[in-house]
């Protein structure tokens, strides 16, 4: 091979990885900006997280007593109250054996009540509870995301994971960091 051969080569390669390198910036830059623009959301959220929910009946619900519905829907509001979705391995058959309920019932009036499926619901009320207490907790922001996964009743660190970044948009550990330099900011 001729000194211009290995010239042009070294070139092409030079180019290509700079090219690559550059794609790899912009796209943790896009990925880091979709992140941000997710916090900002999750901060501006309701506080407390609640939200006003319909209360006309469904197909299903209509042929369920309306007393027996009350009952559901006030046991399960002093159920989040309690904060007992934090207990680590809720199933929905425990969930209704402790309303003195059946499962179909319990699902049907989560799923009218709180517009989610049991999982979601669930998985939905432990992070936004993690999300306050890590708002609101120096100590919590140190964690692991097994701590913070056992913190919050996951039965696995993954889970946690998954169910954070599925609520939040964004991975924990960016939410942390970013709750970090907000509290550096005021700090200042």
């Amino acid at each position: 091979m001729g000194s211009n051969t290995k010239k042009i080569i070294f070139i092409v390669l030079g180019t290509f990885i700079f090219l690559a390198l550059l794609f790899v910036s912009y796209r943790n830059f896009k990925i880091k900006s979709m992140y941000k623009k997710k916090y900002d959301a999750v901060m501006s959220k309701d506080p407390q997280g609640k939200k006003e929910y319909s209360k006309t009946l469904h197909a299903g619900i209509e042929d369920m007593n309306s007393l027996a519905v009350s009952e559901l829907v006030t046991q399960l509001a002093k159920w989040e109250k309690a904060k007992k979705f934090l207990e680590k391995d809720i199933t929905l058959a425990k969930l209704a054996t402790t309303f003195n309920s059946n499962t179909k019932y319990l699902s049907l009036v989560i799923y009218h009540y709180r517009k989610k499926n049991f999982i979601p619901y669930i998985n939905d009320l432990k992070i936004d509870f993690m999300v306050e207490a890590l708002k609101n907790s120096k100590q919590l922001q140190q964690y692991t995301n097994t701590a913070l996964a056992e913190e919050s009743g996951f039965s696995s660190t993954q889970r946690f994971a998954t169910a954070f970044k599925t609520r939040t948009g964004m991975p924990t550990p960016y939410f942390i960091e970013e709750l970090k330099k907000e509290e550096a900011k005021v700090v200042k």
